[in-house]
């Protein structure tokens, strides 16, 4: 009725915005990378495609390579990316750093895609192209207190906004996490 969007069977579970509903996306896309830029984020562009091998590396593959568009080419497999932290990592990796860039906070708009089960698919919130505003934070760990105090302080800003509230509810590592317990 209000000509925002709307989903086609030839596409399942990818939203094409029209005219009126674009507008507002972009302001939303605007105002997210306002508020980015204010707290020292810098915008990167990241690849759709990665070959497997990274995928393999991050332990996604093992872990949700059935929730990802993959196909063959040139003898190799390749994924539709469905997030960002590995290429992020790649783009923090690509060249030494020195402490002095730390943090390097890194935000990223670029089209993800999941394969999810047709089942699960509902309107807006869960579909299988989507654009998110996507954050990573490379630090010190002496700095991961106060990184941490600043995302919780811009998810209350930007919640604020919009007249949301949210709740935190810190969970333990389940047996099977990845990473370092010392961190």
């Amino acid at each position: 009725e209000q000509e925002l969007f709307f989903f086609h069977d030839l596409s399942p579970g990818s939203c094409f915005f029209l005219p009126r509903g674009a507008f507002i996306y972009n302001t939303l896309v605007d105002f997210i990378k306002e508020e980015y830029q204010r707290r020292n984020f810098m915008e990167v562009v990241s690849p759709n495609i990665y070959n497997s091998k990274l995928w393999e590396t991050s332990a996604h593959w093992e872990h949700y390579s059935e929730n990802m568009f993959s196909f063959e080419a040139e003898k190799e497999i390749f994924a539709l990316k469905p997030m960002n932290c590995p290429g992020h990592c790649l783009m923090f990796a690509h060249r030494p750093r020195s402490w002095r860039e730390m943090p390097l906070r890194l935000a990223d708009f670029g089209v993800l895609h999941r394969n999810e089960l047709s089942g699960t698919l509902s309107g807006l919130m869960r579909v299988r192209r989507f654009q998110q505003d996507d954050a990573h934070l490379f630090c010190t760990m002496e700095q991961i207190e106060e990184e941490m105090k600043g995302c919780l302080h811009f998810l209350q800003s930007v919640y604020a906004r919009f007249g949301f509230t949210f709740q935190l509810h810190l969970s333990t590592r389940p047996n099977n996490y990845l990473g370092e317990k010392e961190i």
